[in-house]
């Protein structure tokens, strides 16, 4: 064999080498790629809702004035208020890793009985809607009939009916799996809105509703 030939065989095997580590490193993104799509598990969930309205007492400016006269400025406060309410609503958690999750829901919440509107509001609708983007963490499930896991929730909310509110929500519960693919959710949700149609107005509720997984 000449230097010539020797040359190019190990020219050769050198780029069938790179080849090769191509295609492996390739494989493995693939395969990265399809465990971490097969860990995203979308968990469709309903539940209903039962709750307390909190609105803070309000000030603002008013005048009125006779004939001529023109009184100083009053001021007019807005008591504040608690009713109750109630609601139900859906939606879907992707479970990115085996503790993390992100969820999109939407919620319609109204007054309770011989309750006034939510919000203030000359519309004879006084319930109002509630969309949600979250994150989750919740501790890892273990195999068995039976797994009570429990989660914390963080996310961002916008109330809206005839008018659009940017709101802030946090909570926690517990998750029951009594069947393979079925389970129990029950849990809180505190929901923040600094200016609801002028009123800095929380909304604090008790969840109940079941939840499916695949």
């Amino acid at each position: 064999m000449t230097c010539e030939e020797t040359q190019l065989g190990a020219l050769r095997f050198s780029q069938m080498f790179r080849t090769i580590l191509h295609l492996s490193t390739v494989g493995m993104a693939i395969t990265c790629c399809g465990t971490t799509q097969a860990q995203s598990i979308w968990r469709p969930y309903f539940f209903g809702a039962a709750g307390w309205e909190f609105t803070s007492a309000q000030s603002a400016a008013a005048t009125a004035s006779t004939g001529t006269f023109v009184p100083p400025p009053t001021t007019m406060t807005v008591p504040a208020n608690t009713q109750g309410a109630y609601g139900g609503g859906a939606g879907a958690e992707a479970l990115l890793t085996p503790i993390f999750g992100v969820s999109g829901e939407i919620e319609g919440l109204a007054p309770g009985q011989n309750s006034s509107s939510v919000v203030p509001t000359s519309s004879p609708v006084k319930a109002v809607g509630i969309a949600s983007g979250n994150a989750y963490l919740h501790t890892k499930e273990l195999p068995g009939d039976a797994t009570i896991v429990p989660f914390w929730t963080l996310g961002y909310s916008v109330i809206f009916r005839d008018f659009a509110a940017s709101a802030v929500n946090f909570g926690g519960g517990v998750r029951w799996w009594f069947g393979e693919n079925t389970g129990l959710m029950a849990g809180a949700r505190f929901t923040y809105a600094p200016s609801l149609q002028g009123v800095e107005t929380k909304f604090l509720e008790i969840r109940v509703g079941i939840i499916f997984r695949h």
